[in-house]
């Protein structure tokens, strides 16, 4: 059951001088919906309620079910309908609640079942995406701000010894994780390891991080605890140009295992803040041991 078209042609309900009451804005829908129907005899409407707001528009909410063109009954549907009252009579806006298209917020109304609770979680949602809005700039700010400390402080061949540190870290961790436990069996011959490194500047501190997760084609591949994730964090020397260990946190697609949690937290905190400095492919038959 379907409405035939999108209501150009709206129905109208002449008035006689007073003001409409719920039941005239209910049947000014009914009569709407029935004007779309196969069979609009066979029309049965149950849960129909009318929300005011105001003197002059008014939702109503409801369901309705029909006979199509074999003469069965097709089951339940529910519709919306944004009322405009005037002096001389209502006008309907009508359609099934999952098609709904002619305002935003009739919908709400029907769902959230009032019109002030409709309103009410409008501007909650507006709140929330103003806050995400300046939250979004904030991290612009900041990742601007930390992508030239770390031009900064790090150089090429600050980055180039970093990478071959962390890339040296990582491997001993697919070793002892992955191929040593006999789960490199399960891998393609072309099996790769994506890692990347980014860096953060925290007033004097300069963070590494690092994150690696298995790369495949075939999903079927390696499934729910074969799919490791891991995350380092480590701290640069400026002076002497060497990274020190904090801690690693080791995750599959289905458990976290819970690391270092200093490190789970600095990761967690500066991570989408960071800013990328490397990262590549290892491919796992030339990881050595």
């Amino acid at each position: 059951m379907k409405f035939k078209a999108v209501f150009v042609v709206l129905a109208l309900l002449a008035l006689v001088g007073c003001k409409p009451t719920d039941e005239d804005i209910a049947n000014s829908a009914k009569e709407q919906i029935n004007r779309s129907l196969k069979d609009p005899t066979s029309s049965l409407f149950r849960d129909v309620v009318v929300y005011r707001d105001g003197e002059n528009s008014a939702y109503v909410c409801g369901e309705v079910n029909a006979k199509n063109n074999y003469g069965a009954y097709t089951g339940f549907e529910t519709f919306a309908a944004n009322v405009v009252i005037t002096k001389d009579e209502i006008v309907p806006i009508v359609d099934f609640l999952k098609d709904y298209s002619f305002d935003s917020f009739t919908p709400f109304v029907c769902t959230l079942k009032g019109v002030d609770e409709a309103k009410k979680y409008l501007k909650e949602m507006e709140a929330d995406l103003k806050k995400q809005e300046n939250d979004n700039m904030l991290i612009e700010q900041l990742k601007e701000k930390n992508a030239e400390c770390v031009k900064q402080n790090l150089n090429e061949t600050d980055i180039k010894n970093i990478d071959k540190t962390v890339r040296r870290k990582i491997e001993l961790a697919l070793i002892s994780t992955v191929i040593s436990s006999g789960k490199m069996a399960k891998l393609p011959p072309d099996a790769s390891f994506y890692y990347a490194i980014e860096s953060y500047c925290d007033g004097d501190e300069l963070y590494i991080l690092s994150a690696i997760q298995i790369y495949r084609d075939g999903a079927e591949i390696l499934e729910g605890e074969d799919l490791l994730n891991k995350t380092d964090v480590f701290v640069f020397n400026k002076e002497t140009k060497e990274i020190t260990s904090i801690g690693s946190s080791f995750f599959t697609l289905e458990t976290r295992i819970e690391g270092d949690l200093k490190a789970k937290e600095i990761y967690n905190g500066i991570h989408n803040k960071s800013r990328y400095i490397k990262g590549g492919f290892i491919l796992a038959k030339e990881i050595s041991f």
